[in-house]
């Protein structure tokens, strides 16, 4: 292809050395240049993302949300909201974070990675009750395969272990015991072990 239309890594590498020697300017400059050149690249629009919401910019980041949903592919979707998302609970409007990822969640309930990402997200703004809910809600939804639940049983007994009781971390127990055994049939021991 010319050279034109190739991807420039290093012009993406520039931004990103613009943004962390705090030269906004130049940064912002750069970053609306390529959004430009290469809409249909989700790195670029996360970056020019994570540039705007740095640098507390808030509504013009909102307005690049649009653009970028509208300019990328739809299998790029995801990808593009769950960025917007996270930088929405770190740096912007916490409530409107969570819009984006219950609008994630309902979309594709059956992605485990989503719901896990939302969920880590929740524990690092310290949100313990909202984590806690989010856990019980996937599990009780059923929209996830149960073959595919044990990463979040995993990061649930992790997250009680450090920020709960003793009683919680035996109530996920139990509520992975109860799980297994009602969708598949399984009893399952402490070692992590099936039993038919």
């Amino acid at each position: 292809p010319p050279r034109s239309t190739l991807f420039p890594y290093t012009t993406l590498f520039r931004s990103q050395i613009y943004m962390t020697t705090k030269k906004n300017e130049e940064a912002r400059s750069l970053l609306r240049l390529m959004t430009k050149k290469f809409p249909s690249h989700v790195q670029v629009w996360s970056m020019a993302a994570q540039h705007l919401y740095r640098t507390h910019q808030f509504d013009e980041a909102r307005s690049l949300y649009t653009r970028a949903v509208a300019a990328l592919p739809p299998r790029a979707h995801v990808e593009i909201i769950s960025k917007f998302a996270q930088l929405e609970l770190t740096f912007g409007d916490f409530e409107q974070g969570r819009s984006l990822y219950e609008k994630l969640v309902c979309t594709y309930s059956a992605r485990v990675d989503i719901w896990l990402v939302y969920i880590n997200q929740l524990i690092k703004q310290k949100d313990n009750s909202g984590a806690r809910a989010l856990f019980e809600r996937v599990v009780a939804s059923g929209a996830v395969n149960p073959r595919k639940m044990q990463p979040v049983f995993k990061r649930w007994l992790e997250f009680e272990r450090e920020e709960g009781t003793l009683e919680s971390v035996c109530a996920v127990e139990e509520t992975c015991a109860g799980y297994y055994k009602e969708r598949l049939g399984l009893s399952v021991l402490e070692g992590g072990e099936e039993l038919n």
